[in-house]
């Protein structure tokens, strides 16, 4: 099976996608596919959680892997307490992840999280993953609790710049839903955790400009019994920040 060669949009440049493309059709065919499956499970994976996404070839992982790592595109980072991978570049990732098809990629990110919510795994930062391959494979509903939690998790731990990538997609998450009361008041449920990354991490532009690309309706927000649906309201500008304080 010959790697697919996708010129996709990227910060990466066309040559050198040729050229790590290339790289990968060398391979044969099942270590493809195997670094595929890497690529969804993560940048930096977990030998345990990969043998739980790639069920055909389980007993002879280890050896893949570490031909994969000979051949330059991972290397092994840690030994114990569990044996962990990563992409030796990062653009090795991007390329490999950006070059399978959208329903093989959600297909995977949708095993990864059955795997993830096996009780018998043990996996450091499980509610970050989970809330990151949630949201890719879809999971709208599980994306957001997961996002939410781990997202305040983070908070309490002072890593505010995770707390607020996290906090980013349960937002994005939520903004699947359709525009009820119920969601409003889900939304409202973060709130002093989105105002706290607000104030002490500098990337509360992004969070402010995923609120806004929710584009709540008049309408739904004075069903919601929010005080900040006027549109004459003289304090109108801030009704992103004050709107989930406020229901």
């Amino acid at each position: 099976m010959e790697f697919r060669r996708v010129l996709f949009r990227s910060t990466v440049p066309a040559t050198v996608q040729t050229l790590i493309s290339a790289r990968i059709d060398r391979l044969d065919a099942a270590d493809q596919a195997l670094l595929s499956r890497a690529a969804v499970v993560g940048q930096t994976f977990s030998h345990a959680l990969l043998a739980r996404v790639v069920t055909d070839r389980r007993e002879h992982l280890l050896g893949a892997l570490n031909r994969l790592a000979q051949a330059g595109f991972l290397q092994r980072t840690r030994v114990v307490p569990h044996v962990e991978f990563s992409f030796k570049h990062a653009l090795i990732h991007e390329v490999t992840y950006a070059s399978l098809p959208r329903n093989l990629r959600k297909g995977i990110h949708t095993a990864v999280v059955a795997a993830l919510r096996s009780r018998s795994l043990e996996i450091p930062n499980r509610l970050a993953l989970l809330a990151q391959h949630c949201l890719r494979s879809e999971q709208w509903a599980r994306a957001f609790v997961c996002g939410q939690n781990a997202g305040r998790d983070a908070l309490r731990r002072s890593l505010h710049r995770e707390a607020a990538r996290l906090l980013e997609g349960a937002i994005e998450a939520l903004a699947k839903f359709p525009r009820t009361p119920r969601v409003y008041r889900r939304l409202a449920s973060a709130r002093n955790a989105i105002r706290s990354v607000a104030a002490q991490a500098p990337s509360r532009s992004s969070i402010a400009r995923a609120c806004r690309a929710m584009r709540w309706s008049t309408r739904s927000r004075r069903s919601a019994g929010c005080r900040w649906h006027n549109r004459r309201c003289p304090r109108r500008r801030r009704v992103t920040w004050r709107y989930l304080g406020s229901c």
